[in-house]
């Protein structure tokens, strides 16, 4: 998916392989027991978004956009508890904790 604005995604145990996210809009976006295997991230807005029960291998991340009035809501594998993550040294400290 390459340079999309204003794209609002919801997808449910969907796996990604070798996919790559570029210059892409996911805000309020909502990914539910999704796994990114070998993925690319690169330039994405998480305004906003949804992520719970994320699985990773091989993914990588660059120039993520969080906001802080809205946050990306993260729930862990197994648990009700919801972290938000408003700026992108919150989401790479959850995200080393992870894996």
């Amino acid at each position: 998916m390459l340079g999309c604005e204003g794209t609002k995604a919801e997808f449910g145990e969907h796996i990604f392989t070798n996919y790559q996210f570029k210059k892409v809009d996911l805000g309020w976006s909502f990914f539910m027991d999704c796994e990114f295997l070998e993925t690319k991230f690169d330039d994405i807005n998480f305004e906003g978004a949804t992520i719970a029960n994320l699985k990773t291998k091989n993914t990588t991340f660059f120039n993520l956009q969080f906001h802080e009035t809205f946050p990306m809501k993260f729930y862990k594998s197994n648990s009700i508890e919801c972290l938000e993550i408003n700026d992108y040294s919150n989401f790479e400290k959850l995200y080393k904790a992870m894996n």
